[in-house]
């Protein structure tokens, strides 16, 4: 490998910050998102890709939200047919939205008729 010096500054400063996300990620076993181009030694939060819920538990969309970076709001009810008793009827914002990471995502589950 060819001396350092021998890259341009900017490519030796690009190296550093993937570097050190590289030890980050090998010491917290997290994931650390991609680095910011104008300042390289800032990191980025994840992005909230908003799930498909839609007819899901209400366990398995929490778990779904969380691994999407996002996190459960309002929690509603409503009636529903019975299908959809205990299932996720409806969801805001819409699904493939792309937000800030940890925005909150609100759900309306089906209830039994009374």
């Amino acid at each position: 490998m060819p001396h350092p010096r021998k890259y341009p500054r900017a490519m030796r400063r690009r190296s550093l910050a993937q570097a050190c996300a590289t030890i980050l990620i090998a010491a917290g076993g997290g994931q650390v998102a991609s680095v910011d181009a104008a300042n390289p030694y800032t990191e980025q939060a994840p992005r909230c890709i908003v799930p498909q819920l839609h007819g899901k538990s209400l366990q398995t969309a929490k778990t779904t939200i969380t691994k999407a970076h996002c996190r459960l709001g309002l929690v509603r009810t409503r009636s529903a047919p019975k299908a959809l008793v205990g299932k996720v009827v409806s969801q805001s914002p819409a699904a493939a939205t792309r937000l800030e990471g940890g925005t909150f995502l609100r759900l309306t589950i089906g209830r039994a008729a009374r």
